[in-house]
Formats: C-alpha cells, structure tokens, sequence
C-alpha cells in the first residue's frame, strides 16, 4: 500500500460545501501518479519520454462520508487486480482529522502505447511496482496463478478469476454454498411437509365420506 496525503483545496468544493464527486478522480490521479515515482523519471517519464500511458477504461466509485474544505485526505492506493496489459488499482479516501472513511474507487486502465494509440505489453517496472502493492488485508493469505485458482473448489464453487485468491474469499463463498445448501433442504422438508398434509388431508376427507354413508344407510 502506498500512502498520498492532500489538502481539501477552496476549488474543490461545491455549493454543499462537500467535495464534488467529480474531483475524487483527480485526487486518485495525483496518488496515481504518486504510486508510479519510483519508475524511472516518475510517472511523466512514462509517459512522455517512453510513450507509455495507462489510459482509464472504467472507473466505480463509492461515497461513505463528506470531505469538506479544510479536510486533509489521506489516499492510500493498491493493487486490486493485474493482468497482461491491464490493471485496476483501489483508492481509498480518509479524512485525517478522524480517521473515517470517506470513499473508495476502483480504476481500470491499460498499459497503451501513446504513439501507436493501441494497448501494448505492460513494462516490466510498472508491473513490478504493482506487484508491490497488492490488494491483500493483513492476515489474509494470497493464492495466485491460472491453475491454482482454477483448481481450488470450496462448497462446490470454482473460481474463475484467474488472478488471485484468498482464504477470506473461500470462506466467504463456503458459508453462501452453505447458506443456499440450507434453503434447498428446507425448501425440500417444506414440500415433504405439504405433501404430508395433502395425504393427511385427503385421509380425513376419505374418512368422512364413509362416516356420511355409514349414516345414510
């Protein structure tokens, strides 16, 4: 994880007197580019003396708590997820003052060449810096690797990514196998149960139509 500390600026802020949600994206640039100086010439060598930009393909955001004009936010920014030619990076947002925090985005782009304006190979220095930085809360344990996360089965859920897995996540997807494990067998006790009642019934209606002819007779 990599740490961007900033000031809320005048500029910044709307006629709420929030930060407009608009300016989160430029915050995540800065610490962007604050996450690729230890490149060689930094994130503008990148991209003007070598020609390597990482243009953004899709950008989610979630707002938790206002930042506010005197407000000095603290970006702390990792890897979420990284392939051949793309990455996404996590950003979160914490006020300072108290710690909580105020949002989080998560950024797709893709190593292109800016001259050719076509996606390229990652470099290897920009791959290593984000490998440096993964995505991984302290005492989770991270599985890596096509075969691996292909092969690893846990409730009868194979993952897919191909990317990454952790121990939170299989136990996360144990305990829904195991909750929907659950709504199957009682949704079949419940059938059981109606159609036990249709007999039981059915029973009881047999039963008094030879009790009304018994009478009749």
């Amino acid at each position: 994880m990599i740490a961007y500390r900033r000031p809320v600026r005048f500029e910044d802020v709307d006629a709420a007197q929030i930060v407009f949600f608009g300016r989160y994206a430029s915050y995540a640039h800065e610490a962007m580019e604050h996450f690729f100086s230890v490149l060689a010439g930094g994130y503008a060598g990148m991209i003007v003396d070598r020609g390597v930009g990482v243009p953004a393909v899709k950008l989610e955001a979630r707002y938790l708590a206002p930042l506010r004009y005197g407000d000095v936010v603290r970006i702390e920014v990792t890897t979420l997820r990284l392939g051949n030619r793309s990455a996404a990076l996590r950003y979160r947002f914490f006020r300072e003052r108290d710690g909580v925090l105020a949002a989080e985005l998560d950024h797709t782009f893709v190593t292109s060449d800016l001259r050719a304006m076509c996606s390229c190979e990652m470099p290897g220095d920009v791959r290593e810096a984000l490998l440096a930085h993964p995505e991984t809360p302290p005492g989770e344990v991270v599985l890596r690797g096509p075969p691996l996360a292909a092969a690893l089965r846990f409730g009868g859920i194979v993952s897919r990514d191909g990317a990454q897995v952790t121990w939170s996540r299989l136990v996360v997807w144990g305990l829904a196998a195991l909750a929907g494990r659950l709504r199957q067998r009682r949704g079949r006790r419940d059938q059981a149960r109606s159609r036990l009642g249709d007999r039981r019934l059915r029973g009881r209606r047999q039963r008094r139509k030879r009790r009304r002819g018994r009478q009749r007779r």
